[in-house]
C-alpha cells in the first residue's frame, strides 16, 4: 500500500508538499535549510542527496493509491524524477552533494591552467619547484589559484605533503588579500560560517621565511548550492528595463549607454534616485561591474557640462606571478625600469629590489603620489627619491612630477613590493547639476515648454524615468 507523507510547506501562501513513499522506501529524513528548499536523503532509489525547492516538487506523485495501476504509474513518477534530477545537475556533481576535486603538483604546470573535473586550477610562472634525491616530490614556491564552477560553496580545502616539511615553511590559503588559514604542515581547513565561502576564487600561496613546502597535491571539497534569482531593474530617460536570467551573487557589469536625456550628458548609475544637485553624488561608473543582491535597482545618473577641471586618477599595478606584468604600461601613460632588481620573476607575492637597485617611474602625466605595498617576505634598507618626499614607514611618496627614480640604499637585501597605485592629474569634463531625473520638453503652450523636475507620470513610459 503507498503511503502519502506531507512535507513542509508555507500554508499562509497555499503551498504544500507531498512524497509519494512506497513500500520498501526506508530511512528517508528531511531537513529544512531555507523557506520550502529541502534536503532530501537516504532515499533507496537515489543514492546522492539532492536538493528540491518546495515549488519546484513534483506533486502529482500523491495520486490515487491502493490499486497495482496507482502503483506502477508512481513507480514510474519517481524513475522520471530521478532522470529529471540526473539530467538537470548532471551525473557525479548533484546539487547538494560533495564533490571533492585533487590537484597534483608537477613543475611542467608552471604558467599554466589545468583541470581536475569542473575546478581550474591557475598554476603561476615558478611556482612549483622541482624536489631533490631525498625528497622527489614537488614543493610549492609560489602562488596556485583554484577557480570553483558556478553556484559552488566551498566547504573544505587539504595540502598533502611529502616526507618533510621546512621548520619556518608556510602556505597562506587566501581569498582575496584575506587569509584564512596558514597551513605550517599537511593537514584539512575547514570553512567556518564566518569565511566566504560563496567566492569562487581562492589561492594558495608560499609565504616562508625560508624551508621548504613539500607539497605532492591540493584537494578542494565543495557543494553546488541553489542559486537564488536576483531582480535587476534599469531606470533611465526612457523608463524601466528589467534584465532577464540574473541570480545572486553574480557579476553584473552595467550597461555603458543610457537614454539620451536632452541637454544633458549620461555618467553612470546610482543605486538610488538622485533629484537635481550640484554636488557629485556617488554612482558606479559606465560599464562598471556589480555584484548582485537579491532586488537591483539601477538609475541612470545624467549632469550638465560645465567646464573643465584638473581630477587626481590612482592607478594601481599589482605584480602576479605574471612576468610581463612586470613592465606593463598603462596605455602608455606610465612605464617601470628595473636595474639591480629581479625583474623577471615574483617571489613571495612581490618583486624584489635588491640593495642597490633602482626603480625608475615616468609618465605623460603629472604624477602626484605613489604608494608602495609590500609583499610578504623584506622589505629591508630605505628607498630614496630624486625629486619630491618619501615616507619609507608608510611607504608613500609625494611631490609632483613626470619622472621619479626611487633607490634602494645598501648593499645587501632588498625590498619586495607586491604593488604600486600611482595617482596622477589628468583634465577632465567638468559637471553640474546633477539628477536621475530626465523629462524632454514634450509640447508647449503659448510658447512655454511642458517640463517637470522628477517624474512624467501623464504621459507615455517611454518618456518617464
Amino acid at each position: 500500500m503507498s503511503k502519502i507523507v506531507p512535507l513542509f510547506g508555507d500554508p499562509a501562501k497555499g503551498i504544500s508538499c507531498r512524497l509519494l513513499a512506497e513500500p520498501g522506501i526506508t530511512n528517508m529524513s528531511v531537513k529544512q535549510t531555507t523557506k520550502n528548499t529541502y534536503i532530501m536523503k537516504h532515499l533507496n532509489f537515489l543514492s546522492k542527496s539532492s536538493s528540491r525547492s518546495c515549488g519546484h516538487r513534483v506533486t502529482t506523485l500523491a495520486s490515487t493509491v491502493g490499486s497495482p495501476s496507482a502503483h506502477r504509474r508512481g513507480a514510474m513518477l519517481r524513475l522520471l524524477s530521478v532522470l529529471v534530477l540526473i539530467l538537470t545537475f548532471g551525473v557525479g556533481q548533484m546539487w547538494g552533494a560533495d564533490t571533492q576535486q585533487t590537484y597534483t603538483l608537477s613543475t611542467a604546470h608552471n604558467n599554466s591552467s589545468q583541470t581536475t573535473g569542473a575546478v581550474t586550477w591557475q598554476i603561476g610562472a615558478n611556482a612549483i619547484g622541482a624536489g631533490n634525491g631525498s625528497n622527489p616530490l614537488q614543493k610549492l614556491q609560489g602562488t596556485i589559484t583554484v577557480v570553483l564552477p558556478a553556484n559552488a560553496q566551498l566547504n573544505s580545502v587539504t595540502i598533502n605533503k611529502g616526507s618533510g616539511w621546512g621548520s619556518n615553511a608556510r602556505v597562506q590559503f587566501k581569498v582575496g588579500n584575506t587569509v584564512l588559514n596558514t597551513f605550517s604542515t599537511n593537514g584539512t581547513y575547514t570553512l567556518k560560517s564566518t569565511d566566504n565561502k560563496t567566492n569562487l576564487t581562492y589561492s594558495f600561496q608560499y609565504s616562508g621565511s625560508s624551508g621548504n613546502a613539500w607539497v605532492s597535491s591540493i584537494a578542494v571539497s565543495y557543494e553546488i548550492v541553489a542559486a537564488t534569482p536576483a531582480t535587476v531593474i534599469l531606470h533611465d530617460a526612457d523608463g524601466s528595463t528589467n534584465v532577464a536570467n540574473k541570480k545572486v551573487g553574480d557579476s553584473y557589469t552595467l550597461p555603458n549607454t543610457a537614454a539620451t536625456c536632452t541637454g544633458k550628458v549620461f555618467l553612470g548609475w546610482s543605486t538610488s534616485e538622485i533629484a537635481t544637485t550640484n554636488t557629485k553624488p556617488t554612482y558606479y561608473k559606465k560599464a562598471e561591474s556589480v555584484t548582485l543582491v537579491a532586488t537591483n535597482n539601477f538609475y541612470a545618473v545624467y549632469a550638465s557640462e560645465n567646464g573643465s577641471t584638473i581630477d587626481e586618477v590612482d592607478y594601481t599595478y599589482t605584480f602576479s606571478d605574471v612576468a610581463t606584468a612586470i613592465t606593463a604600461t598603462d596605455a602608455s601613460t606610465f612605464s617601470l625600469s628595473w636595474t639591480k632588481g629581479n625583474s623577471n620573476t615574483v617571489y613571495n607575492g612581490g618583486v624584489r629590489l635588491y640593495g642597490g637597485g633602482k626603480l625608475k617611474i615616468s609618465s605623460s602625466k603629472t604624477i602626484k603620489a605613489i604608494e608602495f605595498t609590500k609583499g610578504t617576505s623584506s622589505w629591508d634598507n630605505t628607498f630614496t627619491a630624486n625629486v619630491g618626499s618619501y615616507n619609507d614607514t608608510n611607504k608613500k611618496w609625494e611631490g609632483s612630477a613626470t619622472s621619479i627614480t626611487f633607490t634602494e640604499s645598501g648593499t645587501s637585501g632588498h625590498k619586495n613590493i607586491a604593488s604600486i597605485k600611482i595617482t596622477y592629474e589628468t583634465t577632465v569634463t567638468a559637471y553640474n547639476k546633477y539628477t536621475t531625473s530626465c523629462c524632454s520638453p514634450l509640447g508647449s503652450i503659448n510658447g512655454s515648454f511642458f517640463w517637470t523636475t522628477h517624474f512624467c507620470p501623464v504621459w507615455p513610459a517611454k518618456h518617464r524615468s
